[in-house]
């Protein structure tokens, strides 16, 4: 790996996997932005719309759930588009050129 000047860390990730009744099943993985590894990553996973923004709130914070942070977490938003079961509910062609340009589809 020293010849090639590819890190042997991978970048800072997380997994997803992502069910929903009339859609496909989608497994994803999402890169912190802020991680030193991302331009060596040593399986070349990393895609410019799977970088994302993971953000450390304080103590004190209101949790999505609504109840307020008696510690520090991280927060990640982001949207994921699931591909419909259905080709009805969307032109093919369009899925492909949105999935190719983007990493992922866009639905109606």
């Amino acid at each position: 790996m020293l010849r090639t000047d590819i890190s042997p860390m991978r970048p800072s990730h997380v997994h997803f996997l992502i069910k929903a009744p009339g859609y496909r099943e989608v497994i994803a993985r999402l890169f912190k932005k802020s991680c030193p590894y991302l331009k060596t990553d040593v399986v070349y996973g990393v895609k410019a719309p799977l970088i994302a923004e993971f953000r450390q709130v304080e103590a004190g914070a209101r949790l999505p759930t609504g109840a307020i942070a008696d510690q520090p977490f991280w927060l990640l938003e982001y949207d994921f588009i699931l591909p419909p079961t259905s080709r009805t509910s969307c032109n093919a062609a369009s899925r492909k050129q949105q999935f190719e340009a983007n990493g992922s589809y866009r639905t109606p």
